[in-house]
């Protein structure tokens, strides 16, 4: 089962549904790749950070989102003076589950992948900070905005840019623990609970209502 956020629809929830990981281990500001299942149930709401990961120093950040309106996948890198740089992927996804990746390789080189294809990149210099948080369903920007409307699965943060061949295996089915494990810094299935399995998050945090999962889990072999 995957989880359920309600940022968008529910006016007693709004801007309130997330799931806050702080601790140590997380990584530099780069390389990093985040991925992440979703399903999009709202309609033509814009822009919506599915994972955003930062810290509470400045406003260095990375947000991996999803936009219902334009039906594309964007990666943002935000540097600590608040500086944003975006890069948006070339092809729209569809109405069914669909994977977000996001890969920084360093700061002049930043992809994002729809269903392991569909990639654009950016070389605009985004110089950043080591991330110390991180939030499911909404972006971390010297704190958290909850955002997302939708469902959320196979939650996972690598310290190295993947290749795009590990990245199709994650499209295919095979759990992020099984692709490069000594750099999987977090991994957050959302079958059935909220835990990081890597360990490296000391502390988690659930805001808002909450259900319990209320739809079938993504695939997942390994």
């Amino acid at each position: 089962m995957a989880q359920q956020f309600r940022n968008r629809s529910d006016p007693n929830a709004i801007y309130n549904e997330y799931i806050q990981g702080t601790g140590t281990g997380l990584g530099t500001g780069y390389p990093v790749t985040i991925n992440f299942w979703f399903y999009a149930t709202a309609d033509a709401n814009g822009a919506m950070t599915g994972f955003g990961m930062g810290n509470d120093v400045d406003s260095s950040s990375h947000s991996l989102i999803v936009d219902d309106l334009t039906r594309r996948v964007s990666y943002t890198v935000t540097n600590a003076v608040g500086n944003p740089s975006t890069v948006i992927s070339t092809a729209n996804f569809g109405s069914a589950w669909q994977m977000a990746t996001a890969v920084g390789t360093s700061t002049t080189s930043r992809t994002v992948y729809t269903n392991a294809a569909s990639s654009a990149t950016t070389t605009i210099s985004r110089l950043i900070g080591a991330p110390t948080s991180w939030a499911i369903g909404g972006s971390y920007i010297s704190g958290i905005s909850p955002e997302f409307e939708g469902y959320l699965a196979e939650v996972a943060v690598w310290n190295v840019a993947l290749t795009l061949a590990e990245i199709t295996s994650l499209y295919r089915g095979t759990k992020a623990n099984q692709i490069r494990p000594q750099n999987l810094k977090v991994y957050v299935p959302l079958v059935r609970d909220r835990i990081d399995t890597c360990g490296n998050t000391t502390t988690i945090d659930v805001s808002g209502d909450l259900a319990s999962p209320v739809v079938n889990h993504v695939r997942r072999y390994g």
